[in-house]
């Protein structure tokens, strides 16, 4: 991610992969997160300090929020919002029209070992195979429940 200087997260929770993301390099970070947290405009203040002027959260369901983005292209994006099957695959088919061929799309909850699959992310793994305008380029499973995919849209 180290050249990847502008990017959209969906799922700001506490920050964590936020502040990763902006630790890489000197980018900016666009957040979408539905708010549903009492902890969200506290780690939006940590984040904010810690990275002036280069993060902001929008509070909304991103099945809502994404389409209503300007036109804008995204060196990356990282998708980690809702976990049904409608709003995971929204969120991958939505975010295709901010993306060009060289945007790293990462969509956290993958995994491709069955017995790692739970209730928490077997709609995510669902809502990724079934989606054929993402191309996977590499996949880590980290644990039960937890797994990584990235690629980049078919154009």
């Amino acid at each position: 991610l180290k050249d990847k200087k502008k990017g959209l997260q969906i799922g700001f929770n506490a920050g964590d992969s936020a502040n990763y993301f902006l630790s890489m390099n000197k980018g900016t970070l666009l957040s979408v997160d539905i708010g549903r947290h009492p902890y969200i405009l506290e780690a939006e203040q940590y984040i904010n300090n810690k990275y002036p002027n280069r993060h902001i959260l929008l509070i909304g369901d991103s099945t809502k929020v994404i389409p209503e983005l300007p036109n804008h292209i995204f060196d990356y994006i990282f998708i980690d919002g809702g976990h049904t099957v409608k709003v995971a695959t929204a969120d991958i088919e939505n975010c295709k029209r901010l993306s060009d061929e060289n945007t790293l799309v990462i969509i956290d909850d993958y995994v491709v070992k069955d017995e790692w699959i739970r209730n928490w992310n077997a709609n995510v793994v669902k809502a990724v195979n079934n989606n054929t305008d993402f191309v996977k380029v590499g996949q880590k499973d980290f644990g039960i429940g937890r797994g990584i995919v990235w690629g980049y849209y078919k154009f």
